[in-house]
């Protein structure tokens, strides 16, 4: 039975992954875009270059309080 929750487990971790790719993409974009949001442009390295599970947990707190500074700023990014 360990071995269904380790898959369950793994295939979670490569969804997040994908998922934070798709959405640096977006982040870069937008930093891109607007010319001095070097923050926005850093996020969507580390979000791209996440590997392991805290890495991956980092980079989603992160871009949570990048989309909320951004939205306060009247720049809603989602």
């Amino acid at each position: 039975m360990a071995g269904i929750y380790l898959i369950a487990h793994t295939n979670s971790f490569a969804r997040r992954r994908r998922i934070l790719a798709e959405d640096a993409y977006v982040v870069r974009q937008r930093a891109i875009r607007r010319g001095d949001d070097f923050e926005g442009w850093r996020l969507s390295r580390l979000m791209r270059d996440a590997a392991t599970p805290f890495e991956v947990t980092t980079a989603e707190r992160q871009y949570q309080r990048w989309l909320r500074a951004s939205s306060r700023r009247g720049r809603a990014v989602a």
